[in-house]
């Protein structure tokens, strides 16, 4: 069994070499931009990042049987295509869904720094995130409210009520043609009626139509996914608050979660190991040596080893300098040196 991985996957060719699996089992690690269907004819797995787009120019006649992602997000992927190719696939989901929420209290953190008050915060999507989310601001006691139309909990509020807030912030997937899509979800009319302040994108690009943003200056932008990313709106980037390179959920213990929940499931799932008892305990070895999470008392807390008025600084900077056909590769760089920093075991 052939199993093609991408080796920027966080710590995988660590747990590979140690963990003792089937001698039929054969690892191929390889670079991202590798990820070509040339290069995956023999492949029967592989384990990508969200920088692959899985479509049928990269899956066309391969023998690949399953698809593990590390991220939470789907939409690199063609999930129609491989339903009808009958390719499996598995997500991270959830796996670096604090170290989001961490980026929003960061940037709820700049937001108080720079209104000298805590505004209310309007929560679009309760899953992972936005649960967690949530939960920080209700312990901080600030004032929040949540709307996700396919849940039915009590307290969660309408749209009317999101409008109504000076700060929002979206936890959702980039979807197109279900009852509730979220492409382009901001509705002008609403806008120019709403109290919105900030908004908070740290879902994918396509949810807020940077177009409309350019029609309503007066709302602050903190953007850490981009349309077209990874190339991006140099004026989108220059009127931002607050920029970011796509890093909001690359906390250590987000990524290394992720690498956790593939190798897991990839070994159960293709029974890999003859001794499942040590291999379960090289995964545990690999938990606790994760760095020791920070607990947290108010936002500056969240502030305290991720700085993301530096993190902007040094992403702008960086996209400025760089000649226009040369932003794509300026952007990746960016989100490959982004600022390292834990997450908080209170989350």
């Amino acid at each position: 069994m052939n199993i093609v991985i991408d080796n920027q996957i966080q710590g995988i060719s660590d747990l590979i070499k140690k963990i003792k699996f089937r001698r039929d089992i054969n690892f191929i690690l390889i670079n991202s931009d590798d990820f070509k269907n040339k290069n995956l004819k023999k492949a029967d797995i592989i384990l990508i990042r969200s920088v692959t787009n899985v479509d049928k120019d990269l899956v066309l006649n391969t023998n690949i049987k399953k698809i593990y992602s590390a991220t939470s997000g789907k939409d690199h992927v063609n999930l129609d295509l491989l339903d009808k190719s009958k390719i499996d696939y598995f997500f991270a989901s959830g796996a670096n869904s604090s170290s989001v929420a961490h980026y929003v209290m960061s940037a709820l953190h700049k937001i108080k720094n720079h209104s000298g008050i805590e505004k209310k915060v309007g929560i679009v999507g309760y899953g992972n995130v936005g649960k967690k989310v949530k939960n920080i601001l209700d312990h901080l006691q600030i004032r929040n409210c949540a709307y996700d139309p396919y849940l039915n909990e009590s307290f969660l509020t309408d749209i009317n009520e999101i409008y109504e807030c000076e700060i929002i912030t979206f936890h959702v997937p980039l979807t197109y043609n279900n009852k509730y899509p979220t492409n382009k979800f901001l509705k002008p009319d609403l806008l120019e009626k709403s109290n919105i302040e900030f908004i908070i994108n740290t879902s994918r690009g396509g949810v807020i139509q940077e177009d409309l943003l350019k029609k309503n200056p007066e709302i602050k932008y903190i953007c850490d996914v981009w349309e077209g990313e990874p190339i991006i709106d140099m004026e989108i980037l220059e009127s931002s608050f607050i920029a970011s390179p796509h890093i909001a959920g690359h906390s250590i213990q987000g990524k290394n979660n992720a690498t956790l929940m593939l190798i897991s499931k990839l070994i159960d799932d293709f029974n890999l190991v003859d001794d499942k008892a040590s291999a379960k305990n090289i995964i545990q070895q690999f938990k606790k040596n994760n760095p020791i999470k920070r607990t947290y008392k108010d936002l500056a807390d969240f502030d305290m080893d991720f700085n993301l008025n530096l993190e902007s600084e040094r992403f702008k900077s960086a996209i400025r300098k760089s000649n226009e056909s040369d932003i794509r590769k300026v952007f990746v760089n960016s989100r490959k040196n982004h600022i390292q920093r834990f997450d908080y075991d209170s989350l």
